[in-house]
C-alpha cells in the first residue's frame, strides 16, 4: 500500500524526490533490494547529492553482494558527508566483504574514534589490536 501512495505522489510531481526516494526505502524494508537500486538510482538521476540515496542505496548493492558497487555509493556519501559514522562502519563492512581487510580496521576505526560504539566493537573484534571507545 505505501509503495503505491508512493507511485501516486511521484506521479503528481515527478520532479519531487522524496517520495521516490520514500518509495525506495519501502522496498528495501520488503527486501526488494534490485526495485530499491532503481528507485535510488532514479533519485540520484534528479539530484545526485542526496546522501541517504547514495548510503541506501550501497545498502541495497550490499545485500544483493555487489560490493564493488556498494563501495562506490559509500565512498559518495562520505564525500558528501565526511562525518558520517554509520557510512563509515559500512564502508568497513564492504571492504572486509571485499577481502580489504586493512582498508576495514581504518574504517571502524574512524567510526570509534567519533564516538561510536558499534565501530569499536567491530574494529576489536575484526582488528589486530582494541580500539578505545
Amino acid at each position: 500500500k505505501a509503495i503505491a501512495d508512493f507511485d501516486v505522489s511521484f506521479e503528481a510531481a515527478p520532479f519531487d524526490i522524496q517520495p521516490l526516494y520514500n518509495r525506495g526505502v519501502c522496498k528495501i524494508w520488503i527486501e526488494d533490494f534490485q526495485g530499491a537500486i532503481e528507485d535510488f538510482t532514479e533519485t540520484l538521476q534528479l539530484y545526485n547529492r542526496h546522501t541517504e540515496a547514495h548510503f541506501d542505496r550501497a545498502y541495497a548493492y550490499y545485500q544483493l553482494e555487489m560490493y564493488e558497487k556498494a563501495l562506490v555509493d559509500i565512498n559518495q556519501t562520505i564525500k558528501i558527508k565526511p562525518q558520517d559514522t554509520l557510512a563509515f562502519i559500512w564502508r568497513g563492512r564492504t571492504n572486509y566483504a571485499l577481502g580489504n581487510y586493512n582498508e576495514a580496521c581504518i574504517d571502524w576505526g574512524k567510526a570509534a574514534d567519533n564516538g561510536s560504539k558499534n565501530g569499536a566493537d567491530l574494529y576489536s573484534e575484526y582488528c589486530s589490536s582494541p580500539k578505545k571507545h
